[in-house]
């Protein structure tokens, strides 16, 4: 027979009572394999009812064949004689599951506990020999911790002291003696398993990606776990332009929580092509058993936008007191080098004046690598072009084009006690500033053109020019200034009525205020004097009416002028209010009362404030001797006298 390792004691039921006398451990010889086995002290053990028990004295053994003699002396005088032998063995403890299962090739947790759950005892003492349990990684034995095992469940178990690693073969080895001698099988507790071979499941950034330049960490997801061993500069690649990178292995990190590996912190260059790889061998060795392939793929940085400059594109009037130069980007850009920057400069005094290179100062970057600034040798020049030329690398090698913008500077007087003229680059407006009009080093004088958003006009009136706005370093003037606006045919709508038209100005409410002025239709400008800077444009006036009367005010600068120029202007502006519409006339007499020139004759002006010019010249154009002259303003019943003085130099 075959019995469980579990039971106490073998029972031996006899038919009839036995001589007790004759009962003793003498009479029973227990032996396994032809050696004795010594049985408990005090056996046999009556148990009643001619039952006695009897049991080894280490207890049985597993999977071992028993033989028990029974002497004829316990059948009394009158039994057979023979011995009585009995033959059984215990039964031989059967593997009905194991963890992780057998053949089980996705294992992902590294940690588990090794179980090989048994149908019945193990021989323990054969378990805690030497070598009695393995497991062996790609056929090498690893260490594991002591295996332990519980009788009452059944179950031995024991952990890979260092863990598992993903991606490997593993084999579990248990000695079938611990099955005891009957157990033939010898790999009957023999199982297999693998690891999971993790795989690439995601990348940051994705592949064919564009990801904003700056400090980032690649990143692989895999499927699950990897082996931080093989998360290296072997397996982990990254190349920028077909250039390696190269990187210290202790700058890897792998998170096992998320089974994702970062590639070191990487400060990544705007507008750049860049390919990553991960090798298929950092998912262990059995990946290429099961074919897993490299995993490569590329990405790039945005090419950062030009956000600003300082100044602005097709700024006018920019101060002299700073020649610093500023252009900000929408990211850190890829090159930091002051020779990717060209500037060029042209005097906007002379007409086809020829281009020269400025010389690049105090080039550096902010510490975001958004800003670039640099400096103008020498400072900025008066009523001058600046081309500013940017070269495609800053933005990074997947740039096309570069960058380029203008601006120009504020003119300057050469010197405010002389007075002078001042005009912007498109000769759209033009200012005369008498002798000492502003206070001496208020020289810079800043024609911006500008937009009037949110302003008002007043009924009837129509806005025919771009809106300029004029500022000196000072707010007051002291002298009147002559101020003269262009206007060309495609600044208009058509059908406007040139007679009409005047200068206006925007006050800090909003509101455009009629100045007035003189239009020159020959020209195609507008005349005026004004006591305040501000921003002014030409309206077309429908509201106000042109006809006769009024005259006040009438002004004369500068009162000294020379025809022939030099260090004097070569004419006189001579201004007026119209406090109605008038037809006006403007005659110029010499000291003695005689005529010398009519500058207009009854021309018809609206209300405002209106500006001529003298050039010094007669009738007959031929300039007019030194000495002191009238000038005559009629308006209807009102005249107006100023009287100006003419030197020949």
């Amino acid at each position: 027979a075959s019995v469980g390792v579990d039971f106490e004691e073998m029972t031996l039921q006899f038919s009839a009572p036995v001589d007790a006398e004759q009962l003793n451990e003498s009479s029973f010889s227990l032996s396994a394999f032809g050696e004795t086995i010594a049985l408990r002290s005090g056996d046999p053990v009556s148990r009643g009812d001619n039952a006695y028990g009897i049991a080894p004295a280490g207890g049985w053994r597993v999977g071992t064949r028993y033989e028990l003699q029974v002497a004829p002396s316990v059948s009394g005088p009158l039994g057979s004689g023979q011995a009585q032998t009995l033959n059984f063995s215990t039964s031989v403890p059967a593997l009905t599951s194991t963890t992780p299962a057998i053949g089980d090739t996705s294992v992902a947790d590294m940690g588990e506990t090794i179980r090989a759950q048994f149908n019945a005892s193990i021989d323990e003492d054969v378990l805690r020999s030497l070598g009695a349990v393995k497991l062996l990684q790609g056929g090498i034995s690893v260490p594991i911790t002591t295996p332990a095992f519980d009788p009452t469940t059944g179950a031995l178990t024991f952990n890979a002291s260092e863990g598992l690693q993903p991606g490997n073969a593993y084999a579990v080895r248990i000695a079938s003696d611990i099955g005891g001698s009957l157990q033939e099988d010898g790999a009957a507790y023999d199982w297999d398993f693998s690891t999971r071979v993790p795989s690439p499941v995601e990348t940051k950034p994705a592949a064919n990606s564009a990801i904003a330049a700056g400090p980032q960490r690649i990143q692989v997801v895999f499927s699950g776990p990897v082996n931080p061993d093989l998360v290296n500069n072997q397996n982990f690649r990254l190349r920028r332009g077909g250039s390696l990178l190269s990187f210290a292995n202790d700058e890897f990190t792998y998170d096992p929580e998320s089974f994702t590996v970062s590639f070191p912190s990487q400060e990544l260059r705007s507008g750049t092509a860049y390919s990553a790889s991960a090798q298929a061998a950092a998912s262990g060795p059995l990946s290429t058993v099961v074919g897993l392939e490299d995993l490569n793929w590329s990405f790039s940085t945005e090419v950062p936008r030009v956000v600003s400059t300082s100044p602005t594109d097709g700024d006018e009037g920019i101060g002299l007191t700073s020649s610093n130069v500023q252009i900000a980007f929408s990211a850190p850009v890829a090159r930091q080098l002051a020779e990717d920057f060209q500037i060029s400069s042209r005097s906007l005094s002379q007409v086809g004046g020829a281009s020269e290179i400025a010389t690049i100062t105090g080039f550096g970057a902010d510490s975001s690598g958004t800003v670039l600034s640099f400096s103008i040798e020498g400072g900025l020049k008066p009523f001058t072009e600046y081309a500013v030329k940017m070269e495609p690398q800053v933005l990074g090698e997947l740039s096309l084009d570069g960058y380029a913008w203008t601006f120009r500077t504020a003119a300057s007087l050469a010197d405010v006690r002389q007075g002078g003229s001042i005009k912007n680059a498109d000769n759209t407006l033009e200012l005369y500033f008498p002798p000492n009009a502003l206070p001496t080093g208020s020289n810079e004088v800043a024609i911006r053109r500008t937009i009037s958003n949110g302003s008002t006009l007043a009924p009837g009136t129509t806005q025919i020019t771009d809106a300029y706005s004029v500022s000196t370093q000072v707010d007051a003037l002291a002298k009147r200034v002559t101020l003269m606006m262009m206007y060309h045919s495609t600044q208009q709508a058509d059908g406007y009525d040139p007679t009409r038209l005047a200068i206006f100005r925007l006050d800090n409410s909003g509101q455009w205020l009629r100045i007035g002025g003189n239009v020159d239709a020959q020209a195609k400008l507008v005349r005026t004097a004004v006591d305040q800077l501000g921003t002014f444009a030409i309206f077309e006036d429908l509201s106000t009416a042109v006809g006769d009367l009024a005259i006040s005010d009438l002004d004369c600068q500068p009162r000294a002028f020379a025809p022939g120029g030099n260090s004097l202007r070569d004419q006189t502006d001579i201004s007026f209010d119209l406090s109605g519409p008038a037809d006006v006339t403007v005659r110029v007499y010499n000291s003695a009362g005689k005529l010398e020139r009519v500058i207009v004759r009854d021309e018809p002006m609206a209300p405002g404030r209106i500006s001529l010019k003298w050039n010094g010249q007669d009738e007959d154009q031929r300039s007019v001797s030194s000495g002191l002259y009238i000038v005559v303003v009629n308006a209807g019943d009102v005249r107006r006298e100023k009287t100006v003085a003419v030197v020949k130099q």
